[in-house]
């Protein structure tokens, strides 16, 4: 789990966030466009957290599929 001070400060408070390991890859846009966005500056981060299930499957996938791990779920596992 990424320290607080390592969390872009652009995430919507809640369970998911993505933290400054970020290489702007965009895969988490792609799989989950409702919930996931960029600055202008092409860093990734959370504008809306989850609120269904689906939604929340969504948000995990971006986690597990993560290429270098910078997105987090306050320390939760993601539902498999």
């Amino acid at each position: 789990m990424a320290e607080l001070q390592q969390r872009f400060e652009f995430n919507a408070p809640g369970k998911y966030y993505v933290d400054t390991s970020c290489v702007h890859c965009e895969l988490c846009h792609d799989i989950a466009p409702e919930h996931f966005t960029k600055t202008r500056l092409g860093e990734g981060f959370v504008h809306r957290q989850p609120a269904a299930t689906s939604e929340f499957l969504l948000c995990d996938q971006a986690l597990r599929e993560c290429p270098v791990g910078a997105i987090g779920a306050n320390g939760e596992e993601a539902i498999r």
